[in-house]
């Protein structure tokens, strides 16, 4: 078994997984109440879409640290982020090197799921804050109620059995009770949680919700194009049947559906 990566598909994360997580920055920065002037650090940055909205909203005055664990991850977030005040570091989200009280917010997209000790991260992301400050983090709900990634997740997993909890882990919190739990865990007492469900549209199967798959776009990407032809056909195949379609052609809607968790250190 090994443990996917986002490296290799950086280059096409935006296609994929990115322009999901993307419609749910605007939430997450709201419920942080990032404002000018505030210190915020934004975890799991990947190609840094939260950093650059976080980084409009508190101006010059204020301090954007943006870290990833994958360097082209964070090739491409410095690519987009041109022109504006953020530092991109490459770390480990379970050992901060910051100053206790570094920052009056942190928030991280997507990216608590695929910590491996989640409560040190965690943990972390407390030590960091000044007293007060809010951690605002995301998480896809169960696989079904994320299609653009549970139903290419699952139709892989029958394929690499072997890897079935390292392509679902994108929804190992999909609990919400779970997760107010495993905050707790870490020091964090006012824990809230909110279901967030948003449309997504896509103008085809083939040239559009399939594309970044077949570009190798993020982990489930890199895990397709290892596969056999015959087995990508057969994951392929499975994917589409599951869609509101009848051809590969023609346009449709999803809708996902994801968790805000807000806590106060």
């Amino acid at each position: 078994m090994h443990t996917l990566r986002y490296d290799a598909g950086a280059a096409a994360y935006d296609r994929l997984t990115g322009r999901w997580s993307r419609l749910y920055v605007d939430r997450v920065l709201t419920v942080a109440d990032v404002r000018p002037g505030m210190h915020v650090l934004d975890v799991a940055t990947g190609t840094g879409d939260a950093a650059i909205a976080i980084a409009d909203r508190v101006g010059d005055l204020g301090r954007v640290v943006a870290i990833d664990i994958s360097a082209p991850m964070l090739e491409e977030a410095a690519a987009k982020a041109t022109g504006r005040r953020i530092e991109f570091a490459q770390a480990d989200a379970q050992q901060l090197s910051y100053a206790h009280g570094s920052f009056d917010s942190v928030v991280c997209l997507f990216g608590v799921m695929f910590i491996p000790d989640k409560v040190a991260a965690l943990s972390g992301f407390r030590r960091v804050l000044h007293p007060g400050g809010r951690v605002v983090a995301t998480s896809w709900d169960a696989p079904a109620k994320a299609p653009f990634a549970g139903l290419v997740a699952e139709a892989l997993a029958e394929q690499l059995p072997h890897d079935r909890h390292d392509l679902l882990r994108p929804f190992s919190l999909a609990d919400p009770d779970e997760t107010v739990a495993l905050y707790r865990s870490a020091g964090f007492g006012d824990v809230t949680v909110e279901s967030l469900t948003l449309p997504s549209a896509f103008a085809s199967f083939d040239g559009d919700f399939w594309e970044p798959i077949e570009a190798g776009g993020g982990r489930l990407g890199q895990a397709y194009l290892g596969l056999p032809r015959q087995a990508q056909q057969a994951v392929r195949a499975r994917v589409l049947s599951q869609l509101p379609v009848r051809s590969s052609v023609e346009p449709f809607v999803l809708q996902h559906s994801a968790w805000v968790v807000a806590a106060n250190a």
